[in-house]
């Protein structure tokens, strides 16, 4: 019994401490979703590129809208095989990093929440949002950036959510959409709620599983999008 305790306790001041840290640096985690002062994985980062270009096909004419760039790790593997880059994050750290990553005169960096970005309507070609939409607050934040991509995107266009945890592939049951644990609510991806979603804005969408050498293949899946 004693042991019990002993575990629970440890396991809610690791989740207590978890919080507080995320309040205090909420402005990062809402995008920023790669690799946030981690060592960087670079053979982990060279499998998410081959994944996610045998899924969308990068072009040397596309200009790429990557939303959470954080570190510029995965932009820096996808620059020699498209024109120009637009990366946003809303960490100011994290662009600073991002711009020693990647120093291509035809890379604009913004500091930007992923829907408000300022971009002309129909000026991209492909859009990557990778392992950051679990970070979002609210399922609401997610349509938000899906119709601010729509609006960017040229016809044609396409568009990776990557590294989304759908619900039931790690926990079994359904009981609402979003769960509120110390004041911070974590939004549950359900595959068909999102599926309705993202087609209702007018994308054509199909969910891919990851290719076995990324490390959370097993858990995650890849919403793809076109226009």
């Amino acid at each position: 019994m004693i042991g019990f305790f002993v575990k629970t306790g440890r396991k809610y001041l690791f989740l207590t401490l978890w919080y507080l840290r995320a309040v205090k640096g909420k402005i990062s985690m809402e995008v920023t979703g790669r690799s946030a002062g981690k060592e960087v994985d670079e053979k982990c980062f060279d499998n998410i590129f081959d994944d996610i270009n045998k899924k969308i096909g990068f072009s040397k004419k596309d200009t790429v809208l990557d939303i959470g760039c954080s570190n510029g790790e995965l932009y820096k593997r996808i620059h020699p095989h498209v024109a120009k880059g637009i990366l946003i994050d809303t960490s100011a750290k994290q662009l600073k990093l991002a711009r020693c990553n990647v120093t291509d005169k035809n890379v604009l960096f913004l500091q930007s929440g992923a829907s408000e970005f300022d971009l002309p309507e129909c000026s991209v070609d492909k859009v990557i949002c990778y392992s950051v939409i679990h970070y979002f607050v609210s399922y609401a934040d997610f349509e938000k950036t899906m119709n601010a991509v729509y609006r960017v995107l040229k016809p044609g266009g396409k568009v990776i959510i990557g590294d989304i945890p759908f619900y039931g592939m790690q926990l079994k049951g359904s009981a609402g959409l979003n769960v509120k644990f110390m004041g911070l609510i974590y939004v549950r991806y359900f595959e068909k709620q999102v599926l309705r979603s993202v087609q209702k804005i007018g994308f054509r969408a199909t969910i891919h599983s990851q290719a076995e050498d990324l490390p959370y293949s097993k858990t995650r899946k890849d919403l793809i999008l076109e226009k």
